[in-house]
Protein backbone atom coordinates (compact mmCIF):
# COMPACT_ATOMS: atom_id res chain seq x y z
CA UNK A 1 0.00 0.00 0.00
CA UNK A 2 2.71 2.66 0.81
CA UNK A 3 4.79 1.69 -1.81
CA UNK A 4 1.89 2.06 -5.18
CA UNK A 5 0.87 5.60 -2.99
CA UNK A 6 4.45 7.01 -3.01
CA UNK A 7 4.97 5.58 -6.51
CA UNK A 8 1.41 7.62 -7.12
CA UNK A 9 3.02 10.58 -5.62
CA UNK A 10 6.28 10.59 -7.95
CA UNK A 11 4.38 10.00 -10.91
CA UNK A 12 1.98 12.41 -10.46
CA UNK A 13 4.49 14.86 -8.87
CA UNK A 14 6.34 14.01 -12.21
CA UNK A 15 3.57 15.06 -14.74
CA UNK A 16 2.55 18.29 -13.17
CA UNK A 17 6.18 19.22 -13.29
CA UNK A 18 5.85 18.67 -17.13
CA UNK A 19 2.48 20.65 -17.47
CA UNK A 20 4.16 23.63 -15.55
CA UNK A 21 7.09 23.68 -18.09
CA UNK A 22 4.98 23.45 -20.97
CA UNK A 23 2.80 25.74 -19.70
CA UNK A 24 5.55 28.02 -19.30
CA UNK A 25 7.11 27.49 -22.88
CA UNK A 26 3.77 28.64 -23.81
CA UNK A 27 3.74 31.14 -21.78
CA UNK A 28 6.64 32.76 -22.63
CA UNK A 29 5.86 32.09 -26.73
CA UNK A 30 2.61 33.26 -26.82
CA UNK A 31 2.24 36.28 -23.96
CA UNK A 32 5.88 37.18 -22.85
CA UNK A 33 4.10 39.72 -20.35
CA UNK A 34 2.97 36.86 -18.22
CA UNK A 35 5.42 34.68 -18.70
CA UNK A 36 8.09 36.14 -15.70
CA UNK A 37 5.23 36.13 -13.14
CA UNK A 38 4.11 32.88 -13.66
CA UNK A 39 7.61 31.26 -13.77
CA UNK A 40 8.64 33.31 -10.22
CA UNK A 41 5.29 31.45 -9.14
CA UNK A 42 5.91 28.11 -10.11
CA UNK A 43 9.67 28.73 -8.94
CA UNK A 44 8.41 30.19 -5.14
CA UNK A 45 6.02 27.11 -5.37
CA UNK A 46 8.39 24.71 -6.21
CA UNK A 47 10.82 26.38 -3.58
CA UNK A 48 8.17 25.86 -0.41
CA UNK A 49 7.47 22.25 -1.66
CA UNK A 50 10.98 21.16 -1.12
CA UNK A 51 10.56 22.54 2.31
CA UNK A 52 8.12 20.53 3.41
Amino acid sequence: MIKMLALLVIVGGLLLGMLFVVGLLLSSLKMRKWAKPVGLLLFNLLKSRRRW
